[in-house]
């Protein structure tokens, strides 16, 4: 189950409120994260855009930060100890 999910500087965030205003970059970090692992960093951008900058919160700046934590589905006799996994990546654009 996810638990946690942040963005730095990844579009703009606003995940209640009328049309335009970027629910959708909300689930777009999840998207990406998982792009991400199977496409690798230019399948991943190629899949949302010709230009980086589009990503990053007001097209300004070089980069922006994504993590997701999870918490790992109970098995076994320690079912009730589930550790909880965090993935992290910064991705900058001026390299």
């Amino acid at each position: 189950m996810i638990t946690r999910v942040e963005a730095t500087n990844f579009r703009c965030l606003v995940l209640v409120g009328p049309n335009s205003s970027a629910k959708s970059a909300f689930l777009d970090v999840i998207g990406f994260i998982g792009d991400l692992v199977s496409l690798g960093l230019k399948g991943a951008l190629a899949e949302r855009t010709d230009n980086f900058y589009d990503l990053v919160w007001g097209r300004e700046g070089a980069s922006f930060s994504l993590s997701i934590e999870a918490q790992m589905p109970p098995r076994g006799p320690d079912a009730g100890n589930c550790p909880t996994i965090r993935y992290e990546v910064r991705v900058d654009g001026s390299r």
